[in-house]
């Protein structure tokens, strides 16, 4: 059975010691849908049911119902773990997307992902945009290069020496 992200299940974390959760709990799926159709194993973050002090990573849920009752608590984005598949117990319930992408946020802060106002950020955005005017820019060449190399404006330039090194101008930059 392949699980998608957001799916909530159930997993044995079996016994842990301190603060990471242990014995069968929900938990939901956090690893990308790519991964999760073309592998046995996904990545998943545990859900508990015990009050948790306000870190970045935790996300309250509210009550989500399903066949066996209801799954409450705080998701630990902090606590992520490759399972196999195959022991998973799958729940019919997915986190609707305004969870999902508080947790997306999570894991980005737990992972060290985050672009807010930094030096990479802005040189991302720097560099797409150059992309962007060179794509451009391209794409101008390639139309006055078709539209010099067109049968009909061939034959009434053939013999044009400007016309040919136009094309030859054209035909170097694009290279």
């Amino acid at each position: 059975m392949k699980y998608k992200r957001g799916d909530i299940c159930y997993y044995d974390f079996g016994y842990q010691m301190s603060s990471v959760q242990g014995g069968t709990r929900p938990c939901v799926v956090v690893g990308n849908n790519k991964q999760n159709d073309s592998s046995s194993i996904c990545v998943v973050v545990p859900i508990t049911t015990a009050l948790k002090t306000n870190l970045p990573t935790h996300i309250s849920i509210p009550d989500v119902e399903f066949e066996k009752g209801k799954i409450y608590g705080t998701i630990l984005c902090e606590q992520l773990i490759t399972v196999d598949q195959s022991v998973l117990r799958k729940t019919g319930k997915t986190l609707d997307y305004e969870i999902l992408q508080k947790v997306n946020k999570a894991l980005a802060i737990e992972l060290d992902l985050n672009f807010h106002h930094t030096k990479e950020k802005e040189d991302f955005i720097e560099a797409l945009s150059y992309m962007k005017e060179t794509i451009i820019k391209q794409r101008q060449q390639i139309n006055e290069l078709k539209s010099l190399l067109r049968p009909d404006h061939q034959k009434s330039n053939k013999n044009s020496s400007m016309e040919k090194q136009k094309r030859m101008k054209l035909i170097k930059s694009v290279k």
